[in-house]
């Protein structure tokens, strides 16, 4: 079952916009997708799994 999601507005300098879409061609991955793995890799680095305070599931 997908998790379900929020969608949102955020400001990303242009240089990282256009190093992603570059990048996305490779890879097939929406900028969400992009922003999933960072936070996920992220914590795995920082040793701290995802909260379970967060909204329910």
């Amino acid at each position: 079952m997908r998790k379900p999601k929020d969608k949102t507005s955020l400001w990303i300098s242009a240089e990282v916009m256009d190093d992603y879409r570059e990048w996305s061609w490779e890879e097939h991955c929406t900028l969400g997708e992009l922003i999933e793995r960072a936070l996920e890799a992220y914590r795995r680095r920082r040793g701290r799994p995802r909260e379970s305070g967060g909204r329910p599931e």
